[in-house]
């Protein structure tokens, strides 16, 4: 008897053993035996009906790794802002202004981003920094020290942005970033039949079907 003929709902991807298990046994008999992390792999695997509440997530942990990722992905744009300030600073004469206001530019327009709202809220630190670069930038002898208009105009832009971000989410509390789920779950599309498990090497090949993260 094929698997597809046991399973009565439409599966996540690719059909997995997990969609033969009724959904009470998933809940009550498998997911309070796994961590964290395999709690959500299996809530991906399964369709919606069938996944464990999102109160039997920790939400704090959840929000530690979203900081840890957004801080990933402002930090070259602000060592790059940090870099063209100090090269400034020392008077290097191939950085220019624009170029430095460029790069500021591009850091406070990241920080709009909704991905980003949750450092305004679970970090001080962050939040803290953040409120001195508003009133810093939007002094009238720093704005005066923007020499093209259009970017003047950015500046002021992005700032009255980022003063509306503050307002409308105030900070919670203090959560420290942390990584929560080290790989995500994705899924083979590709029928490769010639896949198999080499002693010393591990998978060499997969068949259509089979779940691995993307860390394997």
């Amino acid at each position: 008897m094929s698997l597809l003929s046991e399973i009565q709902h439409e599966c996540v991807g690719a059909p997995t053993y997990l969609d033969v298990l009724p959904g009470d046994v998933l809940q009550f008999c498998l997911m309070p035996f796994l961590g964290w992390e395999d709690r959500i792999h299996v809530n991906m695997l399964t369709p919606a009906g069938d996944r464990t509440p999102p109160n039997k997530i920790d939400k704090e942990r959840i929000i530690a790794n979203q900081l840890l990722i957004c801080s990933a992905k402002l930090t070259p744009r602000l060592l790059k802002a940090h870099k063209l300030q100090n090269a400034q600073w020392y008077g290097s004469r191939r950085i220019s202004m624009i170029q430095i206001v460029e790069a500021i530019l591009q850091v406070l327009q990241e920080m709009v981003k909704a991905d980003n709202i949750l450092l305004i809220q679970y970090s001080q630190t962050f939040r803290s920094k953040l409120e001195e670069k508003i009133v810093d930038f939007s002094d009238p002898n720093s704005m005066q020290a923007i020499t093209r208009v259009y970017q003047r105009e950015q500046m002021r832009k992005v700032l009255q942005q980022l003063t509306e971000k503050m307002s409308s989410y105030p900070f919670i509390k203090s959560v420290e970033a942390k990584r929560f789920l080290s790989a995500p779950v994705t899924q083979n599309e590709t029928a490769l039949l010639n896949e198999w498990w080499v002693p010393g090497k591990g998978v060499v090949g997969r068949y259509l079907g089979d779940i691995y993260t993307q860390m394997e």
